[in-house]
């Protein structure tokens, strides 16, 4: 595992683990559509470094093929 200090003096060795839900819709040959949620779990290192800790983020994509 990686081993993270920072100036304040915080060891700790976590950072957190992501977690991720993605859906994928073929709508045509050339046009696709995508949904992405993703959480953040913040570890001990973060938490003690971070104010607000966990994160999460939704991500939307439209792609076409020429």
């Amino acid at each position: 595992m990686l081993k993270k200090n920072n100036q304040n003096g915080n060891h700790e060795s976590e950072l957190g683990q992501e977690y991720d839900a993605e859906y994928k819709w073929k709508y045509t040959k050339k046009l696709e559509f995508q949904a992405i949620y993703a959480y953040f779990n913040a570890g001990a290192f973060v938490k003690k470094n971070v104010s607000d800790n966990n994160a999460q983020r939704v991500f939307l994509q439209l792609q076409y093929h020429f």
